[in-house]
């Protein structure tokens, strides 16, 4: 991934295979924005990553069946992640490390991108292969392409998806729609336990904006502008249970982290000032020093970015006191991952509240009313969680 990173963000897509073999084979034809699980089956932190970079996979497999199903258990976990997949397969006897040896670069990538088949076309093709006319295997075929669908989180790309394999399973939407539900529903029950924590809803004459993200916005801003090119450090264990070390700067962890979560900035003059940063970092890869906003053509950028970087010069003033302070580098790391966990916290929060305003409605079905409950659960086990790493009593 730290080699292939840059060009998966700039073609907006990554490209993976089985070995790390077919890396190397790819990489020397020139196709750049590929990485490997490495020989073994695709793990939910390796999908993680992906995303950071991109919401677009393609899978290259050989043709055998193994890499078949392999691919379609790949698909699975992507598909819980709201990434977009796409799946190709190599002629027989070929794979990613043969194919990219035996064919020119340029006819290499048209292969991939004229192979490329949207997952729901690829599983329908291949099940209705294996199905043929025996109406029970049919039946289960439905079945298993509805609980794939089951799994988009987005509720827009679920519908779509559910019309197109209609159409190419020969049966009517509504039969789909029906069975994708009944997945959803089952999953939610299978999933959910009583709770014993339950937030309270908003206080009388408390709006729902009274939860604010605009302290632990402004403080994101800030690190990225002043620090955004320092290099952090992260120690990880590995599947071997050795202890590995990372680096990743400032910018690069805060974007990826808001990204892979979805995050937002609420407030207006934050947003368009982390709307700059994420332009400028997606054209140069580094973050600009903090005379470009400063001294920005628009106004407000300049003004908002002047009042964030007040803080920091509070600190000098301290220091010719002779009063020493810990200064922020010397704990840049645990101010970076603490405003951001603060943030995620505020988010679930108001996440929660707009919830239990949507349980109030006696307008939601029995269906609607479960995936309220089972949705509000589950934001409510994430905020114990995100409040434990900040330390706080639940």
């Amino acid at each position: 991934m730290y080699y292939a990173k840059n060009s998966i963000v700039k073609k907006d897509r990554c490209l993976l295979v089985e070995g790390y073999t077919d890396v190397i084979s790819m990489y020397q034809a020139g196709i750049e924005n590929v990485v490997a699980s490495s020989g073994t089956s695709l793990t939910i932190d390796q999908i993680k990553l992906v995303k950071r970079f991109t919401n677009n996979i393609t899978l290259l497999f050989d043709g055998d069946a193994a890499g078949l199903k392999a691919a379609l258990r790949g698909v699975n976990l992507i598909l819980e992640k709201g990434l977009n997949v796409k799946i190709v397969t190599f002629p027989d006897g070929e794979d990613p490390d043969s194919y990219a040896k035996k064919v020119s670069s340029e006819k290499l990538e048209n292969y991939i991108n004229s192979e490329a088949k949207d997952f729901i076309e690829f599983k329908c093709s291949l099940l209705l292969e294996e199905a043929k006319e025996d109406p029970i295997k049919r039946a289960e075929l439905i079945k298993d392409i509805a609980s794939t669908i089951a799994l988009i989180p987005d509720n827009v790309a679920r519908t779509v998806y559910a019309q197109t394999s209609s159409k190419i399973l020969d049966i009517e939407d509504q039969v789909v729609f029906a069975s994708i539900e009944q997945s959803r529903l089952g999953k939610a029950k299978s999933s959910s336990k009583p709770m014993q924590v339950v937030f309270s809803s908003p206080k009388q004459g408390q709006k729902l904006d009274a939860i604010s993200t605009n302290l632990e916005e402004s403080t994101l801003l800030r690190l990225i502008i002043i620090y955004g090119t320092f290099v952090l450090h992260f120690e990880f264990e590995n599947e071997n249970g050795e202890i590995s070390e990372t680096t990743i700067t400032t910018a690069e962890y805060v974007i990826s982290e808001l990204i892979e979560d979805d995050i937002q900035f609420t407030h207006p003059k934050y947003n368009k000032i982390y709307s700059e940063l994420i332009n400028y970092f997606g054209q140069y890869e580094t973050i600009p020093k903090e005379k470009y906003f400063i001294q920005h053509h628009d106004p407000e950028i300049s003004q908002t970015v002047s009042q964030l970087l007040s803080d920091k010069h509070q600190l000098s003033d301290w220091a010719k006191k002779n009063i020493l302070v810990p200064t922020e580098t010397e704990k840049l790391k645990d101010l970076v991952v603490e405003a951001i966990i603060r943030l995620k916290s505020k988010v679930v929060k108001l996440k929660i509240e707009k919830m239990l305003e949507q349980m109030k409605s006696d307008e939601l079905t029995i269906d609607e009313r479960v995936s309220h409950m089972n949705n509000f659960q589950k934001l409510t086990k994430l905020s114990m969680y995100i409040d434990k790493k900040l330390g706080r009593e639940c």
